[in-house]
């Protein structure tokens, strides 16, 4: 397996685009009246958000053997809580303002659900969505990382079944509870599959099972055309797993494969937007948000001029992010993870490199 796995980050590049796709349709229908109609571009774009699902599983297979026993769970779970927490903090700060002022505009298509700002900041389960709407499969992948811990604490030997034992229950809450409250939702959401297939991608990989890398990615290509042309709805678990999860298996594991046989490598600019893609993630809805109301203000609606916007807009929200990744997300993980007047857990692991692991 290369150890470089660029490939794997460029996904992520192409992950955060896809899902910027279905945001730029939402605002060209609210402020240019949606003249670019229903396209298939725009819904596929759903399918980003699986795509990082299982990239989370492939990456935590790839860094587990630094992490086990009880220490290293401890150093996983810090390592975790320092990516993920510090810039979406920072992010939520920015809306909070917004919310008390106008909460009607924070998540507005979370109407009637109440939200609680305690569970926002901390990622906790809750009806409504977080301040940062985006912010939701946060709270799964919070999910995986402490189950993924707990995996850690089991023999090496012991790790698949232990992950098929974690598929079966899921399974079995999925389909035998009904109606179940906001964290139940989390631990038994069929997305979950979508985890525990990135982690067997990467123990197919690091088991030295990587033929045919080209052949899969033209499948999961194939696989995402045929979602595209159904219109899947993003919001049946079940249906984006089937029409989404897969294809984003056969991607990744091709991408993987192909990069350890040196068989292709994908381009340099989708690794560097992977790069910044926890950056763009989090920043892009309050980018869009500010340039539509220009778009209201000062553009005429058409074909071209929309298409032009949804292009110019995407371009500005990658800039701005590059800026969030270099100014803002950088500093603070090399604050929090090296800094030694901050407490941090016994035995924590210097910083990987990232050639080991694309942004992890």
């Amino acid at each position: 397996m290369s150890k470089k796995v660029e490939n794997v980050q460029a996904l992520r590049g192409i992950a955060i685009l896809a899902v910027l796709l279905p945001h730029l349709k939402i605002y060209e229908t609210r402020f240019g009246h949606g003249i670019l109609g229903a396209s298939p571009l725009f819904a596929v774009g759903n399918a980003g958000v699986d795509l990082f699902f299982l990239i989370s599983g492939f990456v935590m297979v790839t860094v587990a053997g630094r992490f086990r026993g009880p220490d290293g769970a401890a150093d996983f779970l810090y390592r975790r809580a320092t990516r993920i927490y510090p810039l979406y903090w920072f992010y939520s700060l920015l809306v909070l303002p917004l919310f008390l002022r106008h909460p009607e505009m924070v998540n507005s298509s979370d109407a009637g659900a109440h939200l609680i700002l305690r569970k926002s900041f901390l990622l906790l389960p809750q009806q409504a969505s977080p301040l940062v709407a985006q912010g939701w499969t946060l709270i799964h992948e919070l999910y995986f990382y402490l189950v993924f811990a707990i995996l850690l604490q089991a023999p090496a030997r012991m790790f698949v079944p232990a992950l098929l034992g974690w598929a079966v229950a899921v399974t079995g809450g999925a389909l035998l509870i009904h109606s179940p409250g906001p964290s139940l939702a989390i631990v038994f959401n069929p997305v979950t599959f979508e985890f525990i297939l990135g982690c067997f991608v990467a123990v197919a990989i690091r088991r030295g099972i990587n033929r045919r890398g080209p052949l899969f990615i033209a499948l999961g290509t194939v696989g995402f055309v045929i979602a595209a042309a159904v219109q899947v709805s993003p919001h049946s678990a079940w249906s984006r797993v089937l029409w989404y999860g897969v294809p984003s298996g056969l991607l990744l594991y091709g991408a993987a494969a192909a990069e350890g046989r040196n068989e292709l490598h994908m381009p340099a600019a989708l690794v560097y937007v992977g790069d910044i893609s926890y950056s763009l993630y989090l920043s892009h809805g309050l980018v869009l948000a500010a340039l539509g109301r220009v778009w209201w203000r000062y553009l005429s609606a058409g074909a071209v001029s929309n298409l032009t916007a949804c292009l110019v807009f995407a371009s500005i929200a990658v800039f701005f992010a590059a800026l969030s990744n270099r100014l803002i997300e950088r500093p603070l993980q090399s604050v929090l993870r090296h800094n030694p007047f901050i407490a941090r857990p016994k035995g924590l692991l210097p910083q990987m490199p990232r050639t080991l692991v694309p942004a992890d």
